[in-house]
């Protein structure tokens, strides 16, 4: 499949690999002998859609197994070719291009190849391999690497050291800056010229360089790893193993310190832009996309909580991000024998629900900081309704409604010990349904992969015909009409 000329059979690795009746693709990635430096490797995906497939479902497929891998190596060259059929993929990733653009069997074009470069390749018609009833394509490659597309920028840098920065220090020290203020019309005359003094100063004192960055290099390329590298080419030239050793080593080690700095550095940038509390009286916890403002209220004084909140809401709103205020909840911690009103707290003119308990990170906190109500749902959720619940998928379609009654009993009366809701054994099957028919969707290889279909509306699974209502309300029926309300 990969010529060994171009790329040693050693650096070829199989991806992923997938076979249903709608697609059947392979994904290799590979590291040729010979790559342009924006590219750390080439991931090839050979796909094959047959005519009687459902296109739609085998284009989200395959867009979801291209995604993941883009996700996981950025930087790599992705090249997807083969036998689409009906299918382009262009419908659900418009940033590829196509580069086929003839009929490859008879008046159709059903052979595709696609690449997130424009112009990457120019296509060749040729005569079908044996008795193929396809055209064979020669891709000739037309990509322009970025050295060749785009020029060095030059840069100047100054090399600041002890004793030009002394130096220079001494120049300002003997400067008469009262000059300046008296040549002087206005503020702004006054400014340019003692930012044209000390400017000059600077270019005067402090030696400078001019470097040059080619469009193609790795933003974490410092001084070090030139210097490394340059050490690794003479340890190479001087055919010494151990040497050439140490010093590929000591590169290695070099990038990877390089790299570690470049990140560290891209990271300070977003230090600063993430919102902390303005009051010592107030802290915002944030943990992954829940955030809580929590705030010491002192006097009844509730004006730096308040605050808090709406200087929250503004920085939300200037970096795009929206608050669920539906979701949004207020609790109150007061220990006081005399309590106030609260004024609710709003936001975007929508005022908070308050509540009397919540969850917190898996915990149940209540407003009388007691965990009665944490320790029973934790116990019922081991205890009772881990008993209950076992298997559900399989049994609770086919149960009477007077089992059912039975056993939602016990759920009430852990409700009425434990002081709150309980999510019942219905939408518990419904949930559990839900997420088990997900599953047999995406994997293929699954027993019972095949009795989930799409309709050709590709929105709707076709049902499942049965005689007897022991096997109408089975998992696989019930999950398909779940899946079709859903």
């Amino acid at each position: 499949m990969i010529n060994n000329s171009w790329c040693d059979y050693a650096n070829v690795h199989p991806v992923k690999s997938f076979c249903s009746p709608d697609l059947e693709y392979l994904m290799v990635k590979c590291r040729p002998f010979w790559l342009p430096r924006e590219f750390t490797a080439v991931i090839i995906t050979a796909v094959y859609i047959p005519p009687q497939a459902d296109t739609d479902r085998a284009l989200r497929e395959l867009y979801s197994a291209i995604s993941s891998e883009e996700t996981a190596h950025p930087e790599a060259a992705f090249i997807t070719a083969g036998d689409f059929n009906k299918g382009n993929l262009k419908k659900v990733s418009p940033k590829l291009h196509q580069h086929i653009h003839f009929n490859t069997r008879g008046d159709r074009l059903l052979d595709h190849c696609y690449t997130p470069f424009q112009d990457a390749y120019k296509a060749l018609l040729r005569s079908p391999f044996g008795q193929s009833d396809h055209r064979s394509i020669l891709l000739l490659p037309a990509y322009r690497q970025k050295l060749k597309q785009e020029a060095p920028t030059l840069r100047a840098v100054h090399r600041w050291s002890d004793q030009s920065e002394s130096t220079l220090r001494d120049c300002f020290d003997h400067a008469d800056w009262e000059m300046f203020h008296v040549a002087a019309n206005d503020i702004d005359e006054y400014t340019d010229s003692v930012c044209g003094f000390i400017r000059k100063c600077v270019e005067d004192v402090i030696p400078s360089r001019t470097l040059k960055s080619f469009p193609n290099q790795k933003p974490w390329i410092n001084g070090d790893v030139r210097t490394a590298l340059a050490a690794r080419s003479t340890a190479f030239a001087s055919a010494n193993t151990s040497d050439y050793k140490h010093a590929h080593y000591q590169l290695r080690k070099t990038i990877k310190a390089a790299k570690r700095e470049y990140r560290d550095r891209v990271e300070q940038q977003f230090d600063n832009s993430l919102t902390t509390a303005t009051r010592n009286s107030n802290i915002i916890v944030k943990f992954a996309d829940d955030t809580t403002v929590v705030g010491l209220i002192t006097n009844g004084d509730e004006t730096a909580y308040r605050e808090e909140v709406s200087a929250l809401t503004h920085w939300c709103q200037d970096n795009h991000l929206t608050l669920n205020v539906a979701k949004t909840k207020e609790l109150i911690v007061d220990f006081r024998r005399c309590r106030e009103v609260h004024t609710p707290i709003t936001i975007n003119g929508a005022a908070v629900e308050r509540v009397s308990s919540f969850r917190f990170l898996g915990v149940h906190l209540a407003e009388d900081l007691t965990w009665s109500g944490h320790i029973l749902r934790t116990f019922y959720r081991c205890a009772i309704e881990s008993i209950l619940t076992g298997c559900i998928t399989t049994w609770y379609g086919n149960s009477t409604a007077y089992n059912c009654k039975a056993l939602q009993r016990v759920v009430r009366c852990a409700e009425r010990i434990i002081g709150g809701e309980l999510p019942s054994l219905q939408d518990i099957y419904r949930k559990r349904c839900l997420r088990k028919a997900g599953r047999i969707i995406k994997d293929s290889s699954h027993p019972s992969h095949k009795l989930f279909r799409l309709l050709p509306s590709g929105r709707r699974f076709c049902s499942i015909r049965s005689r007897t209502s022991r096997l109408r309300d089975s998992f696989f029926h019930q999950a398909i009409r779940l899946l079709n309300t859903s």
